[in-house]
């Protein structure tokens, strides 16, 4: 998910550099400000999952109860 936010971070940036000039870069920057925002709250969430995933048990079946069904 991380790269993925990065990845939109990045081309947000490079459309700003080609569009200095254009009345369209306030809502450019706004976008790059929420992915910021969106990045920070996705890295706490990870560090938390990434220190559980290091233990040496893991509780299959808590893990399969707590899923959600996703929807298509």
């Amino acid at each position: 998910m991380i790269s993925i936010v990065d990845r939109e971070r990045r081309e947000l940036e490079k459309q700003l550099s080609e569009e200095e000039n254009c009345p369209e870069t306030c809502f450019i920057e706004q976008a790059i400000n929420l992915l910021s925002e969106r990045h920070t709250i996705l890295a706490e969430k990870v560090a938390p999952s990434q220190a559980e995933n290091e233990q040496p048990e893991l509780n299959v079946e808590k893990f399969a109860t707590e899923m959600k069904p996703v929807c298509l």
